[in-house]
């Protein structure tokens, strides 16, 4: 009797992301059991996507191949099952696991990191920024070091990650590379990340952070006051380079906008008073 093999899609609509727009995931279902298979790597407008359909709306050029896109993801998950229950080995893990590639032996954790940043760097620029694959590629710079140093290796097996490793790593992250606790911390649950991929992909069988507690220091970031604010505003620069800092630095400071966010914001996203608008225009 042949078995029941779906593909379907649906929006990520609890997570919204900066630009507007979600992630569509990918579900699988066998005889009626089904698992989520991750991302496709496509964001789109919650209001395009036809729920029904389970793909976008419309005819543009765009939503053609992203349709085509997603058309060709099934396609890919489809030939996978028939091949796997041709050999009999036919389930869900197993389909889940060719797709993302992980029937390669990923038994050391400079292989499940290399695989993990091959994932977020298909991502930039769809769901995920270039300071997100930063901060991965940094993890993975720190760790290869600390086993470097520590255990006098290029590389771990999954099965020796316990939770002195875990340690090991926060320990080497403030003392050779002199981070502060929340700086070290921050590594740490970018590390964790990868640990729950490999955990999910089930190559990683016992969490080595169980038992291992990092907390964020609460910091006195202190604030500037009126009159060392007016002395910025009034400090006067020979480089207009340095001018237009300054007055980056006091928009923040007034709207309470982070860089990132001052860096991504354009003209058409300024609304309230028209001249105040103008003025603030003339910055970007």
């Amino acid at each position: 009797m042949r078995r029941v093999f779906k593909v379907s899609f649906y929006i990520r609509g609890n997570h919204v992301n900066k630009d507007g727009t979600c992630a569509v995931m990918i579900r699988l279902s066998l005889d009626g059991e089904r698992i989520s298979a991750g991302t496709t790597g496509i964001s789109i407008k919650p209001e395009l996507w036809d729920g029904q359909r389970q793909q976008l709306k419309g005819r543009n050029t765009e939503v053609v191949q992203t349709n085509m896109k997603l058309s060709g993801i099934r396609d890919e998950f489809m030939a996978i099952a028939e091949k796997l229950e041709f050999e009999g080995s036919l389930t869900l893990d197993r389909v889940k696991a060719v797709y993302l590639g992980v029937d390669v032996d990923y038994d050391t954790i400079g292989k499940l990191l290399d695989k993990y940043i091959h994932n977020v760097k298909e991502q930039v620029g769809v769901c995920l920024s270039k300071t997100s694959l930063s901060k991965y590629l940094l993890c993975q710079k720190r760790f290869m070091e600390m086993l470097k140093k520590k255990y006098h290796c290029k590389d771990m097996l999954l099965k020796e990650l316990n939770p002195t490793v875990v340690q090991d790593y926060k320990n080497f992250l403030m003392t050779d590379v002199k981070m502060c606790n929340n700086s070290a911390v921050k590594t740490m649950k970018t590390f964790r990340t990868v640990i729950l991929f490999g955990i999910k992909l089930g190559v990683i069988h016992k969490d080595p952070f169980v038992g291992v507690h990092f907390h964020m220091e609460k910091v006195d970031r202190g604030f500037l006051t009126d009159e060392e604010i007016s002395a910025i505003m009034t400090k006067q620069f020979d480089l207009h380079r340095l001018e237009l800092v300054r007055d980056l630095f006091v928009f923040s400071c007034f709207t309470g906008l982070a860089y990132s966010d001052v860096k991504a914001l354009t003209p058409d996203k300024l609304v309230g008073c028209p001249i105040r608008c103008a003025n603030f225009s003339s910055l970007f």
